[in-house]
């Protein structure tokens, strides 16, 4: 039987301690990090910060309970509760203290047009394809929804739950899709969560406000507050000096966790992350990807660039204690994180038999590996704002030189970035992915046509075993088990580490806890010392 690891919700007693005497307990919680979010709306932003912060404004008809897998994938959020009426109906029951920001009452209505506009591949292709086998989303009076599947399997509740932010119909429903992301709704968007939209100023920062009557009860933090600043340096500045009360992702490098002394309020907060770090390999020509690439379609040269590289040192190097190794695209953190295979060893000598092996030699004595008067030269895209992606990029470049590979070091602005990656115009690029708590998610990074599939790694027998996990009825261990190994095996990627989530963060919370899909979730339940909530 899968083994269950439960709701991976972490308490930081390190962060609950009292504060300093006399001072007045934090009502404002000022978190500085390295991207800039001016959307909020369900679907219209990737982005894992632009989707945290989302959280906190939209729910859900249900929060995720741990798994992706059977009938305790979530807890009751915007539904009280709900039934299962046979094998492929769940009907949800929506608590009537639920309200809109703007005083209204949450309805059927708005479930139903959310899960609509969500399944519409024009609104939200990448949640629509994650949605396939939900047949139909009716209501039943004001306050009940019938979700019907199209066939019996496992992780129906987590498609009914996780998947949908609810949003309003009254206030969404009358904008054309085409103009939603313009819209004055995304501009100042109206949700259901503890916190409400209050301020953006673009470059700077974004801020929330706390619902004093939200219908789970009032969150004691009143403020919450995103300080937009692409340099670690100056969020580390601003954390020491009293400008940011959190720095997320603290490191690297690890030589930030020896000055934070210099607040002495300050503790350090750390939970395994759903993201892994890793080389991608574009399997398709840059120029033209409708042929394949001329050095990394080929398996056993991209087999060889991965086992020549010195993951462990590299991942202890940037981060110190705080990651773990990766073995393919399934984050530890996750529940099904255990059924991933070992990682393949460091070993630089079979990597330069297996080149060899595949033509690849030093012909002309200049340190470079070459086939057919080809240099084996590849560029290697990095974001510049990520340092601890530009570090990890120059490790490889060095690793891969000792093998006679010549990588350059390409950093980019992240948009310049993000309009290469996309159409496919790179050799190789250094991917750090969230993923969400299911297998199945993995389908828009790794299945073949997929969206975000931006090497173009297509293995239709992949694809078929994750089908299967996403659909089994009882166990779904062996085809994940299966997918993972298939994956692992294909070297779509060089899988590097999974890094934790580290924070350095004051004192004078409790009942601080953090869900790993999603670690401000459930800040509106923290609490302030000498303050109820």
């Amino acid at each position: 039987m899968l083994r269950r690891c439960g709701r991976l919700l972490l308490l930081m007693t390190a962060c609950s301690a009292a504060p300093v005497a006399g001072q007045a307990a934090p009502r404002r919680l000022v978190i500085a990090i390295g991207q800039t979010v001016t959307n909020v709306v369900p679907t219209l932003s990737r982005s894992a910060a632009a989707r945290e912060i989302s959280d906190l404004v939209f729910l859900r008809l249900g929060r995720y309970g741990g798994t992706s897998f059977g009938d305790r994938a979530a807890v009751p959020e915007l539904a009280k509760g709900w039934t299962r009426r046979d094998s492929v109906t769940l009907a949800f029951d929506l608590d009537p203290r639920a309200r809109w920001h703007d005083g209204t009452p949450v309805t059927s209505r708005d479930v139903v047009f959310s899960f609509n506009r969500a399944r519409d591949p024009k609104q939200a292709v990448s949640v629509a394809s994650l949605l396939v086998d939900i047949a139909a989303v009716e209501a039943e009076g004001d306050n009940r929804v019938v979700i019907r599947f199209d066939r019996p399997y496992g992780e129906q509740l987590y498609d009914a739950t996780y998947h949908v932010q609810i949003l309003p119909a009254h206030l969404v429903a009358s904008i054309p899709p085409d103009s939603l992301v313009s819209s004055a709704f995304s501009r100042a968007p109206v949700g259901s969560g503890p916190y409400r939209w209050d301020k953006l100023e673009p470059t700077e920062y974004l801020q929330l406000r706390s619902v004093p009557g939200f219908f789970l009860g009032a969150p004691a933090i009143e403020q919450m507050v995103w300080r937009f600043t692409t340099s670690q340096e100056s969020r580390l500045n601003l954390l020491l000096t009293g400008g940011a009360d959190v720095q997320e992702d603290i490191i690297p490098p690890t030589a930030n966790l020896s000055r934070l002394p210099e607040r002495p309020s300050l503790r350090v907060a750390h939970l395994p992350s759903m993201g892994v770090n890793y080389l991608l390999f574009n399997q398709r020509a840059p120029a033209d990807t409708s042929r394949p690439h001329p050095i990394l379609a080929d398996m056993d040269v991209r087999r060889a660039l991965t086992i020549g590289l010195d993951r462990a040192t590299m991942a202890k190097a940037v981060f110190g204690r705080y990651a773990s190794p990766a073995s393919s695209p399934a984050p530890p953190a996750a529940w099904f994180g255990a059924l991933a295979p070992q990682p393949v060893a460091f070993d630089p000598t079979q990597a330069a038999r297996l080149l060899a092996s595949r033509g690849w030699k030093d012909s002309d004595g200049d340190g470079v590996l070459d086939r057919n008067g080809i240099p084996l030269a590849l560029t290697l895209l990095v974001p510049s704002s990520s340092v601890s992606r530009m570090q990890v990029a120059l490790v490889v470049q060095e690793q891969w030189r000792q093998l006679g590979v010549k990588a350059e070091v390409v950093p980019l602005e992240i948009a310049q970035y993000l309009a290469r990656r996309k159409p496919g115009d790179f050799d190789v690029a250094i991917e750090s992915f969230t993923a969400d708590p299911s297998p199945w998610s993995l389908l828009d990074r790794w299945g073949c046509g997929a969206e975000a599939n931006y090497g173009r790694y297509c293995s239709r027998t992949a694809d078929s075993l994750l089908r299967a996990a996403h659909l089994a009825r009882r166990d779904p261990a062996p085809p994940i088990r299966a997918w993972l190994r298939t994956v692992a095996e294909d070297f779509p990627a060089a899988f590097l580490f999974a890094p934790d989530k580290v924070y350095a963060m004051p004192s004078g919370y409790g009942n601080v806890t953090w869900q790993v899909e999603s670690p401000w979730q459930m800040v509106w339940t923290w609490t302030l010392a000498g303050a109820g909530r």
